[in-house]
Formats: C-alpha cells, sequence, structure tokens
C-alpha cells in the first residue's frame, strides 16, 4: 500500500490533498446527517463527542460498503452518533442457560416437507414493529411478538400486547436492565394472561406492576409447555417450527456493524469480537439470496432501522 523513491514529493502532495478531501466529505457527512436526525446537542463538549462518534461510524460505514464482496449494505441511522456503551441500552437480552438438547414437546408440531423459503413479515398476523428506545427490554419484545403472532394464528384475531406489562411484572427478569425471552413465557403462563398494549402501555421505564387477570387478560400461553428451548445449532428444528406458524426468539450477539445494517444479508465473521451485548430478536422466516442463506429476524429498534425493522441474518447449516 505505501510507495517510496522518486516519487516521493508528488505522493506527499496527494496525500495532504486527500486528507482535505476526507475532512470535507466528513462535514458534509455529518451536516447532513444533523439535517435527518437533529440530535439536540445542548454543549460543546457533546456536540465533539457525537461527532466524534459519527466519524467512527462513518468510516466503518464507508470501507464496508467499498467491499463488492459483501452480502450487506450499511448505512447511517439514529445509531450513527452513538458509543458501544450507549448502544448497550439497546440490546438487554440474557441468554438462558445452554441445553445441549431439546427440551419441550416437538411433538406437538407435524413433521412436513420443509417449504425453500418463509416470510411472515406482510403476514396478516404480524404486529408493525415496535421500538424499544432508551431500555434493555428486547427481551419483551421478542417474547411479547411470538405471542401475538401465536395468538392471531388460533383464533384469527389480530392483537397487540403489552411489553409493559413484562418490563414491571416479570420478577425473574431486570426491566429495562435485561431479562429473558424464556422466563417471560413462564411468567405468562403463571400469571394466566398478557394484557393488551392499548391497556397497559409501553413506557420505556420499569414500573409497579399494574397486571389484573380479571379485567385486563387479552391473550394466554399454555400452563403445561410454554416454552421450547431449540438449541442453536439445530436449524432443521428452527425451520420446521416456522413452517408450522411458530415464531422463535432467539438471542445474538451485537458488535458494531449491525447497528448500521442496511440491506442484505447480514454476515459477520469477527462476531465473537467486539461484542456490544446481547440482544433478543424474534426469526419471522428464511430464505436464500444469491447463494447465501438467512433467516429473516425481526428487530425492536423501530421501523427507521435496517429494511423497515427487519434484518436478513446469515444463516448457517
Amino acid at each position: 500500500m505505501e510507495s517510496s523513491g522518486f516519487f516521493v514529493a508528488v505522493l506527499l502532495a496527494v496525500f495532504s490533498t486527500a486528507i482535505q478531501d476526507g475532512s470535507a466529505d466528513l462535514e458534509e457527512a455529518w451536516e447532513k446527517y444533523l439535517v435527518e436526525f437533529p440530535l439536540g446537542i445542548q454543549t460543546k463538549a457533546e456536540y465533539g463527542k457525537r461527532k466524534s462518534n459519527f466519524a467512527v461510524t462513518n468510516a466503518m460505514i464507508e470501507e464496508h460498503n467499498s467491499n463488492k464482496d459483501a452480502t450487506y449494505r450499511m448505512e447511517h441511522n439514529k445509531f450513527s452518533a452513538m458509543d458501544d456503551e450507549e448502544m448497550i441500552q439497546f440490546t438487554g437480552a440474557i441468554l438462558p442457560t445452554k441445553s445441549g438438547s431439546k427440551n419441550g414437546n416437538l411433538d406437538l408440531f407435524p413433521t412436513r416437507q420443509l417449504p425453500t423459503s418463509i416470510d411472515y413479515r406482510t403476514h396478516k398476523c404480524m404486529q408493525p414493529v415496535k421500538s424499544q428506545g432508551v431500555c434493555g427490554s428486547c427481551w419483551a419484545f421478542s417474547a411479547t411478538s411470538v405471542v401475538e403472532f401465536g395468538k392471531c394464528i388460533v383464533n384469527g384475531t389480530k392483537v397487540a400486547l403489552s411489553e409493559q406489562q413484562l418490563v414491571d411484572c416479570d420478577k425473574s427478569s431486570f426491566g429495562c436492565g435485561g431479562g429473558y425471552m424464556d422466563d417471560a413465557w413462564r411468567y405468562l403462563a403463571k400469571a394466566v394472561g398478557q394484557s393488551a398494549s392499548a391497556t397497559y402501555p409501553y413506557a420505556g421505564v420499569k414500573g409497579t406492576c399494574r397486571y389484573k387477570e380479571t379485567s385486563m387478560k387479552k391473550a394466554i400461553v399454555s400452563q403445561i409447555t410454554p416454552v421450547i428451548v431449540v438449541p442453536s445449532d439445530d436449524t432443521q428444528t428452527m425451520m420446521m417450527l416456522l413452517a408450522n406458524n411458530q415464531l422463535l426468539s432467539v438471542g445474538i450477539a451485537v458488535v458494531r456493524t449491525f447497528k448500521s445494517y442496511k440491506s442484505g444479508v447480514y454476515a459477520e465473521p469477527n462476531c465473537q469480537s467486539g461484542i456490544i451485548g446481547y440482544h433478543a430478536i424474534t426469526v419471522v422466516g428464511y430464505g436464500t439470496l444469491n447463494g447465501v442463506d438467512y433467516w429473516v429476524i425481526r428487530n425492536s429498534w423501530g421501523a427507521g432501522w435496517g429494511v423497515k425493522g427487519y434484518a436478513l441474518f446469515q444463516r448457517d447449516e
């Protein structure tokens, strides 16, 4: 990458110009970002911090998008001026104890020939993508989306359920400090129901539990088998459950590239390096794009992230 010898003076001049052009490009990108994503910056120190964070993200995006072999594209979004410490607040999954075998009654689901692809994003039972805000409640959103979809599949009635009930009432988890998706369902089974979000709206902070079964119950979870645990490498079982109209709540490791995902099949070879936090998402389908197998995942960062709140995530067999 470096040159030497006769052309050194010329190369220095070109390098100097490149630095100036790069600085101008960064300023232009920063000003454009502030128009699209107003930050409400109050102090000079905060301005400097936000711009520095943005510069790191901008360099990462430009480097990645210049790679013609990349399977996905990146873009700026509301997270571009945040550092890793701030991003932790948008995760919140506490992964369950590893299980080496399936846990639950899979005989409830008939074995069938798996279709080559499934995508429930536009299904009549799928709720619009929601936002957890600055609260580590992804676990509640993932768990709730599975219950919402399952209830609608059973009785044909679409209903938005309350994530806030889980944040406030599930004592096995820690509200905005993180939680367990599987324990959320166990709580709902014991509570004999989940409220509608219209009755128990999302606040984005942990409060006092207000759930009352007699007046607020809108959906129930099986008290016999509320949870089926599937090993993360058992893709066939995951695909079989999806083929039987079952969404999956999954925990993933979030690294810096994930926050800037735009489109394509997200693949991160260094997913065990630089982990920001663990995040709960919902698997709502699978397929193959340009020879790369993927899961369709639903996030809880709002419809402005990824492809209207969804992403394609590389699927390993």
